[in-house]
């Protein structure tokens, strides 16, 4: 297998902002209250449209929605489409959509209280664009969520959300949360990538030697993983990161996607089994044509807490290259 170097994908990870963090703070769970009485119940404000915005350059091509500020395609300029999509999503739908890197904050799969939308609600709120700036080589956007009368009766916290992108030789994503209030709040997160490959059951992923596998759902029984790991559909693990820097071989198209994130407590891997009948969002063969690689701190007690005029930054860059 051809040796890839990952590290100049890593060198354009800045050295992120540090949480200050206290084990005295204790996890402060949302507010009970709104989560059954408004989540479930409210229908995508009327005039909520999911509105594009493309990024272009000789480097390649992203398109970001501004309804959950999703990254759902990335086209490097000499290459093909490094992202998986859905046919059809609906990025304000309260259903989670299976497309691009979505954003999931401020609480992971079900961390919300009983009746709580999964992976929180910023997915499906408009974000405004506050800087949009390009050169031949590169294109930068910036996008802010803060919070308001609407945020607040889903998660009673005051905060401002600043989400980057950075479209040069690769694709850079950053999510900096702030609390602009006057109490502690606790957060858990992530990057929900779906990455496109030619046959999930053909593809490698090195970085993860060395790394605990936390949450084995494939039949391994060390919880030290070691040397490269082969997908197969039907994939679920979580792992504590090590370096965070990994490379997706994928063959059958003759390309390897290398990943570097940092502000992650974990690293999930998941892919759905084969389809057989109905599936939902999915189409008879989307599950041979994607996996996700989402660099996440996903349980309460890992919570980022982060104090009042602090703030805590995720980031990740991805960039695709060619093996022959």
């Amino acid at each position: 297998m051809k040796k890839i170097h990952i590290a100049s994908a890593a060198v354009l990870l800045l050295a992120g902002c540090v949480t200050e963090q206290s084990a005295n703070l204790p996890y402060i769970h949302p507010d009970p209250r709104s989560y059954a009485d408004f989540v479930k119940r409210d229908p995508p404000k009327e005039g909520m449209t999911n509105e594009i915005v493309v990024l272009r350059n000789s480097r390649g091509t992203a398109k970001v929605s501004l309804v959950g500020a999703n990254v759902f395609s990335y086209v490097p300029a000499d290459g093909e489409e490094v992202l998986f999509s859905v046919a059809k999503p609906d990025f304000a739908a309260v259903e989670f959509q299976h497309v691009g890197i979505p954003v999931v904050w401020p609480w992971f799969n079900m961390n919300g209280e009983a009746g709580s939308t999964m992976h929180s609600f910023v997915r499906q709120m408009k974000w405004k664009v506050v800087e949009k700036i390009e050169t031949d080589s590169m294109s930068r956007l910036v996008l802010e969520l803060s919070s308001n009368e609407d945020t607040r009766r889903l998660w009673p916290y005051d905060f401002r959300l600043r989400y980057t992108v950075v479209l040069c030789d690769m694709l850079q994503v950053s999510l900096v949360t702030a609390n602009t209030g006057m109490v502690p709040f606790s957060i858990t997160e992530g990057f929900h990538s779906y990455f496109r490959v030619s046959d999930v059951n053909s593809v490698v992923l090195r970085g993860l030697d060395g790394c605990r596998n936390d949450r084995i759902a494939s039949g391994a029984a060390n919880p030290v993983f070691t040397g490269d790991l082969k997908f197969h559909a039907g994939e679920g693990r979580v792992f504590t990161p090590g370096r965070g820097e990994y490379v997706l071989f994928d063959e059958g198209a003759n390309r390897a996607i290398t990943m570097a994130a940092r502000g992650n407590a974990k690293l999930i891997l998941w892919s759905i089994p084969p389809i057989t009948g109905e599936g939902g969002q999915f189409a008879p063969d989307d599950w041979k044509h994607f996996v996700c690689l989402e660099p996440s701190t996903i349980s309460r007690e890992a919570a980022i807490k982060v104090l009042p005029g602090k703030e805590h930054e995720l980031r990740m860059t991805v960039k695709a290259v060619r093996l022959r």
